[in-house]
Parts: structure tokens; C-alpha cells; sequence
């Protein structure tokens, strides 16, 4: 009877845990400062060693589930837990990872498309297409990118979506996405306008080897290039890697504030994460979302 008693409170917890999650977005830390109960079952169960506090478990984290230096997220090494993927489901559901999130305004001053290989590009664009057929107002389009060199085993299009993929035409990922922008129908909503296009260069790392730009470079990118007017902005991605994006959009438009009065409102919306997605890059986004909340 205990042990039933003990299942049926953890079951309730962890809905309650679900509903705020959906509802306010991911909260690894509360506002002492302690982790969350399900960061704690999943560093439980990747065995990391830690003493409850950010600074341990952004050190060990970093070392254990966040990718290696030039490694894509569809080059990690994937399948150590999936015996046990229901559990790790159900922890990130309740840590916010899993569902999306809509609009909560009908009229934006501009959305912000991050990019991405293909298929989430896609994703993403469908998303903001639909956001536009169901009437909400968009003043400026920007898409986050830069001159990563397609990769051909994931730039590739699913079956059935938009025309035959003739990579002649771009060979980069800022390429990629004018491309599949000019391939839907986005004149009816947007007229002659087109998308804002930040276009971040690839950058030396300090082995002297050159490396695509990341989140964080196309940000500044588009704070030094294209001055944004004060207003109300989504960023638009997909879960899980929207939870990291948007603090990391939104903790670079902070220092922009004057006299503590927000010139911008940041609202990162998208679709579900894919049902299929691996745990190793849940647990690589969450690394990077624990730094976005610990060190900057």
C-alpha cells in the first residue's frame, strides 16, 4: 500500500510538473536556485556526479552531455538510453522540452526564423506560414543563418514536400533558406516584401580551424547589422532547441533595455519536438540551457 501510495504522489507531481512546464516554459532552477526535481532524476540517471548546485552541475554537464567541440547535433552518438525512453519522455515533457508553444498576440513587429538544416527549416517556415493564415500580423521576417556548408546526409527534403531539391542553387544554409521561402506561397500575406537575411560568416576557432556560426553569433549579428525598432518580436524554432535559442535571443536583447524599461518583447514559439528525437540531444539542449541560465 505505501508503495502505491508513493507511485500515485510521484504520478501527481510530475503532472503538475507538466502543466507548468506547458504552460510557463522550462524552469531547470526555482528561485532559490534548485534544481528541478526531474533535472535531478536525469542527472540521476546519466550518472552525474553533483552536490545540488548550479555551479556542479553546469561543470558536469558541460562534460558529459553536451556535444563535442565541432560535432552536429546528427553526428552524436546515439541509443545508450533508449531502454528507458519512456522515463527520460516524461522528464523532459515536465522540464518543457517536448511541447511547443503558440502565439499569445495577434500582431508582432517582426518574427526571427532561426536556421537549421533543412527539414527544420521546413518545419519552421510551415509554421510561420500558418501563423500568417490565421491572420496574425507580422511587420518584418529575419532569418538567423549563416555559411555552414550543407551537409547532403541532412539537407535533404522529405518526401513529397516543395519540388525536387536541385542543390545547384545554394550550397550554403542562408541559401537553403531563401530557397525554401521562395518555394512557398508567402506573397499573399507578405506582398513584395521579403525576409531580413543575416548572413553570419563562418569563424576560426582556436585551433585554426574554421567552424559554422552558432545561435549566438547570428544574434549579435543581428544586433549590429539591422537595428530592430522597440516592439514585440517571436523567434521562431522548434522544441526542444526553442527553450535554449530563446533565453540566449533574449539575454542578448536585455543589454539593449534603457532605463529598465523593455524596448523589446521576446516570445519564442514553434512546433513539438519530433516524437523520434534522440535522448542524447535532449540532453545536449539542456546542457546549453543550463549554461544560458548559470553563466551568462
Amino acid at each position: 500500500m505505501r508503495k502505491r501510495f508513493t507511485l500515485s504522489v510521484i504520478l501527481l507531481l510530475l503532472h503538475v510538473s507538466i502543466l507548468s512546464a506547458n504552460a510557463f516554459g522550462a524552469s531547470l532552477f526555482n528561485k532559490a536556485n534548485a534544481p528541478h526535481q526531474m533535472l535531478l532524476f536525469l542527472l540521476k540517471k546519466t550518472n552525474i556526479p553533483h552536490d545540488r548546485t548550479k555551479k556542479t552541475i553546469l561543470k558536469e554537464t558541460q562534460k558529459e552531455w553536451l556535444r563535442k567541440p565541432m560535432e552536429e547535433r546528427w553526428e552524436m552518438k546515439v541509443g545508450q538510453y533508449e531502454s528507458e525512453r519512456e522515463a527520460f519522455m516524461r522528464a523532459f515533457e515536465a522540464l518543457g522540452y517536448v511541447k511547443g508553444h503558440d502565439p499569445k498576440y495577434k500582431s508582432y513587429t517582426g518574427a526571427v526564423v532561426m536556421g537549421a538544416t533543412l527539414p527544420r527549416v521546413l518545419k519552421r517556415l510551415n509554421y510561420l506560414l500558418k501563423l500568417l493564415k490565421q491572420g496574425i500580423r507580422i511587420e518584418k521576417i529575419y532569418f538567423l543563418s549563416g555559411q555552414r556548408p550543407l551537409d547532403p546526409k541532412v539537407d535533404i527534403l522529405p518526401p513529397g514536400t516543395l519540388v525536387a531539391h536541385d542543390t545547384s542553387s545554394h550550397q550554403t544554409e542562408v541559401e537553403m533558406m531563401v530557397w525554401v521561402y521562395n518555394q512557398m506561397d508567402f506573397a499573399p500575406y507578405l506582398g513584395d516584401a521579403q525576409p531580413i537575411i543575416i548572413d553570419s560568416s563562418m569563424k576560426m576557432n582556436a585551433d585554426g580551424v574554421f567552424v559554422r556560426p552558432i545561435t549566438d553569433d547570428t544574434i549579435e549579428e543581428l544586433r549590429k547589422t539591422q537595428p530592430m525598432k522597440k516592439g514585440r518580436y517571436l523567434v521562431i524554432s522548434n522544441w526542444p532547441y526553442a527553450t535554449y535559442q530563446g533565453k540566449v535571443f533574449k539575454s542578448k536583447f536585455d543589454i539593449l533595455q534603457k532605463d529598465k524599461k523593455p524596448m523589446y518583447a521576446i516570445e519564442t514559439v514553434g512546433e513539438d519536438a519530433v516524437p523520434s528525437l534522440p535522448i542524447e540531444i535532449y540532453l545536449d539542449t539542456i546542457a546549453r540551457d543550463i549554461y544560458a541560465n548559470t553563466a551568462r
